[in-house]
């Protein structure tokens, strides 16, 4: 089952420096969920909340990202230049602990913000059993808070490092370096493989593009890069003392093959993709409830964590992998081996007529249904969307204020399954090539499987 187990929370008004930023078009949403994602931890993102008063002029520019994202912004008044606490810490606390009560599959809270005054909600949390990952500028974030969190995500300022900024919002402007230690600067705005890693490389490891390369070359330069950090002494040191986490593995890849996501290797996650890798080799992948996830020798496993199972390329076709592929990236098709879709498309034909915003269809189709829940009403629809199913207008607009309607070839919920099929098996072939196994896809799609009809007794 496909579990939505992260919550994110973004305080608006601690990432711009209340009116003292200058920069707000450099501020990437985009790249902090992407961080997010990547942590190992994190299946599905259930909700996100972004607080500020959002009547500032200076954040319209954030408008294109939150829509494209699925935040839900939250309107917070009562923001001044010389006030000392805001309403938007308050709003937040109370959100994240009422979700805490409400909702017991969320055990993922995300707080993008360096305010010493959270930590108190993150030790509340805890008592909860709940991880707590804090991601904010390191040079801006309080020590208390980043003590109590379980992971800290370090953001780069880009009124700090302007010429980081400029690369990550266009990163052609680096020339290809010939080897790992040439590059001047990463196409990541956070240097997180330290300077000496580079200089002591004992193997020069050639950047690539990964749209242009193959599979093969992708899956060679990833095994490349994990050789480089066991030969390099510093590194090893760091294998044999507890391992190096995840997120700055993540980074050495991001610096090698610009964009990476693990996506690219048919891998839903990152951890997962360093798995596989390790089948077979001296590393593992360790973890456990309280430490983030880490790359270490097997030989020298810390006694407090556990090492999780190689993957083999035996268990690489498994529903659940195909699960995850179907729902990262686009498009993004929603399964649940526990649903059935056809009720929701049943209901939609009926009003094939009917033209009208997303959120009219979702609020439509949960008074039709209520027994189905809301967050599986958004996902339904968001499938039909990158089905093309639906039809958008007009397109230059926010998907939240486009207008909406069933394309006249999906009057037949037998129709939209046959299109989410074909969608389905296109996006994993494009991921795994022609391996993708067949059988293991249609499992996958059961709950688009339109209900055969009954057969007449003709005796």
């Amino acid at each position: 089952m496909i579990r939505f187990n992260t919550a994110i929370f973004y305080d608006i008004e601690n990432l711009t420096k209340g009116q003292s930023y200058s920069n707000v078009s450099a501020l990437s949403l985009s790249e902090i969920y992407q961080k997010i994602r990547d942590l190992p931890y994190v299946d599905h993102i259930s909700l996100q909340r972004a607080y500020a008063n959002w009547g500032d002029n200076r954040l319209s520019v954030l408008k294109d990202e939150v829509n494209s994202l699925g935040i839900d912004p939250i309107q917070v008044f009562g923001f001044a230049k010389h006030q000392p606490k805001n309403a938007a810490d308050i709003q937040l606390v109370v959100d994240a602990i009422e979700i805490n009560f409400t909702r017991a599959l969320i055990d993922t809270y995300v707080i993008v913000s360096g305010d010493g005054g959270f930590a108190s909600l993150v030790k509340k949390l805890h008592e909860y059993s709940r991880r707590v990952v804090v991601c904010a500028y390191g040079n801006a974030t309080n020590g208390n808070l980043k003590a109590v969190a379980d992971e800290f995500i370090e953001l780069q300022d880009p009124e700090e490092h302007p010429i980081a900024a400029k690369v990550a919002s266009n990163p052609t402007i680096l020339k290809s370096p010939k080897k790992l230690g040439d590059a001047a600067e990463p196409p990541s705005k956070k240097l997180v493989v330290k300077p000496s890693w580079i200089s002591k490389a004992h193997q020069e490891i050639t950047p690539i593009t990964p749209h242009l390369a193959s599979p093969e070359l992708l899956l060679n330069t990833s095994k490349n890069i994990l050789s480089w950090l066991q030969q390099d002494e510093e590194n090893r040191k760091k294998l044999r003392e507890g391992g190096i986490l995840l997120s700055v593995i993540m980074e050495a890849f991001k610096y090698v093959i610009p964009e990476f996501k693990p996506e690219l290797l048919g891998f839903g996650k990152f951890g997962e993709l360093l798995q596989f890798l390790c089948h077979e080799t001296e590393l593992c992948v360790i973890g456990s409830l309280h430490k983030s996830p880490a790359l270490a020798f097997r030989a020298a496993v810390p006694q407090d964590v556990q090492v999780l199972p190689d993957l083999t390329p035996a268990t690489l076709h498994t529903v659940e992998r195909y699960q995850q592929l179907l729902v990262q990236g686009k498009p993004k098709i929603s399964t649940d081996l526990e649903l059935k879709f056809e009720p929701l498309g049943q209901a939609l034909v009926k009003w094939v007529d009917l033209a009208q915003p997303l959120d009219s269809w979702i609020s439509l189709l949960k008074e039709a249904l209520p027994e189905y829940d809301l967050e599986i009403i958004k996902h339904f629809c968001h499938t039909l969307i990158q089905g093309d199913i639906l039809e958008r207008q007009p397109l230059e607009l926010p998907l939240a204020e486009q207008i909406l309607s069933l394309k006249p070839e999906f009057q037949q919920f037998a129709d939209m399954a046959a299109a989410i099929d074909r969608l389905a098996e296109t996006k994993l072939k494009g991921i795994l090539g022609e391996e993708v196994k067949l059988v293991i896809l249609r499992r996958c799609l059961q709950c688009w499987e339109p209900t055969p009809p009954e057969i007449g007794d003709f005796s």
